[in-house]
């Protein structure tokens, strides 16, 4: 393929890993993050951030809620 598109890559570099696209590179860094984020908020190092965007104010809706 690499000839078609005008790459001089041979065979031998692509089995040694020379040729690696750019998405691969970008997968493996970004699946990476997530592990090392994970692993910080399952080992208590990191929370995760909550953002509470409304509430209720109803007093009736409250008293169901924390009868329940």
């Amino acid at each position: 393929m690499a000839p078609t598109v005008g790459y001089a890559f041979s065979k031998l570099e692509i089995a040694n890993e020379i040729y690696s696209p750019k998405a691969h590179g970008q997968l493996e860094a970004e699946q990476q993050m997530i592990r090392d984020g994970l692993i910080r908020v399952f080992s208590g190092q990191s929370g995760i951030p909550v953002d509470i965007r409304s509430m209720s104010t109803d007093p009736a809706k409250e008293a169901q809620s924390a009868s329940a």
